[in-house]
């Protein structure tokens, strides 16, 4: 039940990473940091609460493949250590490492939001596993 929790915040995880790399595009460094910062918080206690549960033998996605879950967990752990490189990039102003990171983390972003919606379709039985 608290990995539903945990799913719930992913909307918000993903308009702040959009909010962000909108202020980013635009120029508004100020503003995106205040944003950026807000959205690693919650995806570090996000993927950390994700972690301990998954630790403490809770799962989420009975119907879908061991494959894609295993892949999904995967991925989700890759984030936080990649929020860490960002934000040494941007406190160091090294503006190309920085994009470059984004770009990376923003790909990996997409694909953990695609293997979660697989994984959510599955056990909601909308798609086969």
């Amino acid at each position: 039940m608290l990995l539903y929790v945990v799913e719930a915040d992913i909307p918000i995880l993903v308009w702040l990473l959009g909010w962000a790399l909108v202020l980013a595009m635009k120029g508004d460094h100020e503003k995106h940091k205040k944003v950026a910062i807000w959205h690693g918080v919650a995806t570090w206690a996000s993927a950390a609460i994700v972690f301990v549960l998954v630790r403490m033998g809770f799962r989420m996605g009975q119907s879908a493949p061991e494959w894609i879950l295993d892949l999904h967990l995967n991925i989700i752990y890759t984030i936080p250590p990649l929020l860490i490189l960002l934000a040494i990039t941007a406190m160091n102003r090294k503006s190309l490492a920085h994009k470059g990171t984004a770009a990376a983390y923003l790909m990996l972003w997409a694909a953990a939001l695609v293997t979660g919606g697989m994984i959510f379709a599955m056990d909601r039985g909308w798609i086969q596993g």
